[in-house]
C-alpha cells in the first residue's frame, strides 16, 4: 500500500487516478491454492481498496470459468462482483478492425484482399475468434508480404497454409530462430513447463535453471525470446 501511494505522488496534474489491471488473474487460483500464501495478498488489496484517500482503480481481468472464485475474497472484499462486465468472443466486425487497423497506420500502409479478408476471418471463427491466433495468422502475413508490394492476398494466404498451416509451423519457425544451442535449451524449458497431465506448471527461475542444461546468459536470453513470441 506505501508503496501504491508513493507512486501516486508522483501523477500529473492531468491523471486524476491510477488504474491497476491484474491481467489473466486465473493463475492466481490456479499457482497460489494454499490460504497462507492468497490471504497477504487479499488483505493488501482490500487495504488499498478502503483507502478512499488513495486515487487508485483495480480492474481485475479474469476466464469466466474462475470468476467464480472470486467470491473467496468478499471475507475482506464484500462488493468485489458489484462492477462486472463480460467480455465476449469478438465478433466478425471487430475481428476485421484489429486485422485491417493496425496495418493502415504504419509507415507505409498495407491493404488485405477482400477475397483474404473474407477466408482469414471464415477460418478464425472455426476456432471462437482467438485474439493470439489473429495476431500470430496476421503477423505472418505481414512479414511474408514481399518487397514493394503493398496488399495482403489470398493466393500468399493460401501458400501459408491459412490459418492451420500458419499455426502449425509458428512454433518451429521461432525455434528455428534461435541461435546456437537455443533451440534445443527452448524444446527443454518448454518440456519442464508442462505437467505429467500436460498442463502447465510453474517453477521457479532457481528449479527451472537447475534442470535446463544452459548457462545462465543464454537461458535469461531463450526465457526472453519465448516470453516475447507469446510461448
Amino acid at each position: 500500500q506505501m508503496c501504491i501511494r508513493d507512486r501516486c505522488t508522483y501523477l500529473s496534474r492531468q491523471t486524476q487516478e491510477l488504474v491497476i489491471i491484474l491481467d489473466q488473474f486465473e493463475e492466481f487460483f490456479i499457482f497460489w491454492r494454499e490460504p497462507e500464501r492468497c490471504q497477504p495478498f487479499v488483505d493488501v488489496l482490500a487495504e488499498c481498496y478502503e483507502d478512499k484517500a488513495l486515487p487508485v482503480r483495480f480492474v481485475i481481468a479474469i476466464r469466466k470459468d474462475y470468476y467464480s472464485d472470486l467470491a473467496d475474497f468478499q471475507g475482506r472484499l464484500p462488493t468485489i462482483l458489484y462492477n462486472e462486465y463480460r467480455l465476449g468472443v469478438m465478433t466478425r466486425d471487430e475481428a476485421q478492425a484489429a486485422i485491417v487497423g493496425p496495418v493502415a497506420k504504419t509507415g507505409h500502409p498495407v491493404t488485405y484482399e477482400r477475397a483474404l479478408l473474407d477466408a482469414l476471418l471464415d477460418d478464425l471463427a472455426g476456432g471462437g475468434m482467438e485474439l493470439p491466433h489473429l495476431q500470430i495468422i496476421c503477423t505472418r502475413l505481414y512479414e511474408a508480404l514481399p518487397a514493394g508490394e503493398m496488399t495482403i492476398t489470398l493466393d500468399m494466404y493460401a501458400d501459408s497454409g491459412r490459418a492451420t498451416g500458419i499455426l502449425g509451423g509458428y512454433l518451429d519457425r521461432v525455434l528455428d530462430r534461435l541461435p546456437g544451442k537455443g533451440r534445443k535449451i527452448a524444446e527443454d524449458v518448454l518440456k519442464e513447463l508442462v505437467s505429467s497431465e500436460s498442463t502447465k506448471q510453474v517453477l521457479s527461475y532457481t528449479t527451472l535453471a537447475a534442470r535446463v542444461d544452459a548457462e545462465t546468459c543464454t537461458l535469461d536470453d531463450v526465457l526472453l525470446r519465448l516470453v516475447n513470441t507469446r510461448l
